[in-house]
């Protein structure tokens, strides 16, 4: 875990986890679920019993939003949900505090817009065939 006190782009903040306010909306898995934000994806830590990590590209994801129920309005919390087209990956995490949700989704939002434009569909297709 890294300094909390560091904004939220910087490598050294590490994972930010769930806000313990949310801690009555998910008791169980409070302390594991958390983001983390790198120069070329997002990590998701995510799951309740069983632990699940989800790596996401900035450049696959086509759209990302934050959401508040009236309860979460209540207690400053928010979820962010990101949008892409496999829907099988772990894409949300709920209880996040509401200014690291709103500095994540700046970072997010500029990153996603930056690798778009660095990564032309040209390459991506010419590595892809590449592989083995």
């Amino acid at each position: 875990m890294g300094d909390q006190r560091l904004p939220v782009d910087d490598p050294g903040r590490g994972f930010i986890r769930i806000s313990p306010r949310g801690r009555m909306f998910s008791p169980l898995a409070w302390r594991r679920e958390a983001i983390a934000l790198t120069d070329t994806c997002v990590v998701l830590r995510l799951g309740r019993l069983r632990r699940r990590v989800s790596v996401i590209p900035y450049e696959r994801i086509q759209s990302l939003r934050l959401v508040q129920g009236p309860f979460a309005r209540r207690r400053g919390l928010v979820a962010l949900h990101l949008d892409m087209v496999d829907a099988e990956i772990g894409r949300s995490l709920s209880n996040l505090d509401l200014s690291d949700a709103a500095a994540i989704e700046r970072v997010i939002s500029e990153r996603a817009l930056r690798r778009r434009q660095e990564e032309r569909l040209d390459r991506w297709l010419q590595r892809a065939a590449e592989t083995p």
